[in-house]
């Protein structure tokens, strides 16, 4: 039999492997923070962190922040509720949560259809919740409640892992003071950009130091930060860095979630899926100016519960990369779309 020679798809695909061989440097996806609004008040929020690795299973750890009143519940002379904090078993915490008396307690019946009455049920006053990583105080500022909860995350992606802070709470729980910051606290995304670009300066010296040992490229293999910026308005995708312009969420060829713009068929009949907008910062500054940008493009909306409060979820993205790795990137995306011929 004659040897057949390999198809296009074939001969792209094995192109692709290759590179992705090239470029098996450990790629982060640092900071997801979502950020959920509804129409109901609460005193706190939970901030969900995960990591993940390819040997163990995703570890999940909620944090629970505890705002202080406002100043409109502190004119309405609103109660507090009687709060008490403990770390229990396995140093795991444990918050007890012991709500205020109403009027309403007092009455033992109420009438139904027809002129019955029947006895009112009493609610549970004191509830407890278990299974904590850790709870802040209503005076744990930015900075502290960084250092308990988002730290080790930070920690976990310098080592190569895979890293995601989920924020989620009701409309005025205190998501975005967290998040993105408020006066001069500086949000998670700061301080975990600046902990990011320090450790990565020290990496760079590294590498700088050795040469002409390795083969080190400065401009080439230098780390930076890769950053995208999208939101979830009205079960509608958009890039906050790129005018608001819409995108789509799909399922790539190993079934996972990617943002995407939107899906051209070109001259030659390939077709090409464009991924949200990726900026590259190479300083804390730079990461802080393209977040601004697209913090300023966010859609806002009014709620009953708080005059300005957000009606959109924002994630931001932050990877770890070198511009030969973004490159290297670059080229198996156009290997890919070539090998889908329509």
């Amino acid at each position: 039999q004659k040897h057949k020679s390999p198809t296009l798809p074939q001969r792209l695909n094995s192109k692709i492997k290759t590179l992705e061989l090239q470029s098996r440097v450990p790629r982060i996806n640092l900071f997801s923070s979502i950020e959920s609004s509804i129409n109901t008040h609460f005193l706190s929020f939970s901030l969900r962190t995960m990591v993940q690795t390819k040997k163990k299973k995703s570890i999940v750890d909620v944090n629970i922040r505890i705002r202080p009143l406002t100043g409109n519940e502190l004119k309405r002379e609103d109660d507090v509720l009687a709060l008490d904090i403990d770390c229990g078993h396995k140093r795991k915490y444990e918050l007890g949560l012991t709500t205020p008396k109403t009027l309403n307690d007092d009455i033992e019946y109420v009438e139904i259809l027809g002129g019955f009455k029947v006895p009112k049920s009493k609610p549970q006053r004191n509830k407890k919740y278990r299974g904590f990583a850790h709870i802040a105080k209503q005076d744990t500022n930015n900075e502290e409640f960084f250092q308990k909860s988002v730290l080790p995350l930070v920690e976990d992606v310098l080592k190569g892992k895979t890293a995601c802070c989920f924020a989620y709470g009701h409309t005025g729980s205190g998501k975005t003071h967290t998040i993105l910051g408020c006066g001069n606290e500086a949000g998670m995304y700061h301080e975990a950009s600046k902990t990011m670009f320090e450790a990565m300066e020290e990496i760079k010296q590294l590498f700088v130091g050795e040469t002409p040992k390795t083969s080190f490229d400065q401009d080439k293999d230098a780390p930076v930060i890769q950053v995208r910026f999208n939101e979830i308005y009205n079960d509608n995708v958009y890039d906050l860095l790129n005018g608001n312009q819409k995108c789509f969420v799909r399922e790539d060829d190993e079934r996972k979630i990617q943002i995407r713009g939107e899906t051209i068929t070109d001259e030659g009949g390939f077709v090409h899926s464009s991924y949200a907008t990726k900026l590259y910062a190479k300083t804390h500054d730079e990461l802080l100016d393209i977040v601004t940008k697209g913090i300023a493009a966010r859609a806002t909306g009014n709620s009953n519960v708080h005059e300005h409060s957000s009606r959109s979820h924002a994630i931001l993205e932050l990877e770890i990369v070198s511009q030969r790795m973004a490159e290297i990137d670059e080229t198996i995306r156009d290997l890919e779309a070539k090998a889908i011929h329509v």
